[in-house]
């Protein structure tokens, strides 16, 4: 179904004014006038022409004299809003772009296509910025917890590398992931506990069988006591 525009301030177009003024009849007729005009000029193939209007016909439909219908139309014309053959400016006032219904509906279709698009992308970018940010975080919270390999302090031969590896393992469990420093710390620790004759291995064990997230040089061994003898020599036989 074809269709016209009617732009704000039609109603109160000046021509019309002058037009009912000069004829003496009221502005609404003058405009309901020119309504016809151009709901004839908007169903031609040739949007905007008026050959053919019919002004008895006209007349008729608008429940006008016929007298008045042709002196409004010449007016009309006098005032420049059309001319015989069609409205003046048409292109002007209803837009070329607006030439038929299947092309704005095409428009239209086009424009919904592009919002829904818009919409998709715009979810799917917040999708993958958050997923990004996922994945940036997983990575620092696996890096605080590996530590930077790299750079971790150089082990001494007394120390395998599984078992501290299982050290740290068990501090990264224990939700306690040794910085660069901490590992220089207790390697410095197990050293020192080495040189006063105790096994580092096994002071990591003990740690990581313990629940503990530090080394702890071990208590010494009280020293069995000899036992006092209560015995009774009799004869010289101990009894």
């Amino acid at each position: 179904m074809k269709w016209f525009k009617i732009h704000h301030g039609f109603t109160s177009n000046r021509k019309f004014g002058l037009v009912a003024d000069q004829l003496d009849i009221p502005r609404a007729e003058v405009i309901a006038i020119a309504l016809d005009l151009l709901d004839y000029a908007s169903r031609q193939n040739d949007r905007g022409s008026l050959v053919g209007y019919d002004i008895e016909e006209a007349a008729y439909t608008l429940n006008l004299a016929e007298s008045i219908m042709r002196n409004a139309l010449l007016a009309l014309r006098n005032r420049r809003f059309c001319n015989e053959h069609k409205i003046l400016n048409w292109d002007e006032y209803q837009g070329t772009s607006d030439s038929t219904n299947a092309e704005r509906q095409k428009r239209f279709r086009e424009r919904k296509k592009l919002d829904i698009s818009n919409t998709v992308t715009g979810v799917t970018d917040s999708n993958a910025l958050r997923n990004t940010d996922k994945i940036r975080r997983d990575k620092i919270r696996r890096d605080k917890i590996r530590g930077d390999k790299k750079d971790a302090p150089a082990l001494p031969d007394f120390l395998p590398s599984a078992k501290w590896e299982a050290f740290r393992q068990h501090r990264n469990k224990l939700r306690k992931p040794m910085t660069e420093h901490a590992e220089g710390l207790i390697i410095a620790k197990l050293e020192a506990f080495k040189k006063r004759g105790y096994d580092p291995v096994s002071i990591l064990d003990r740690s990581i069988t313990s629940g503990w997230q530090d080394v702890f040089e071990p208590k010494s061994d009280a020293k069995p006591k000899q036992a006092r003898s209560n015995a009774i020599t009799l004869g010289g036989k101990d009894v």
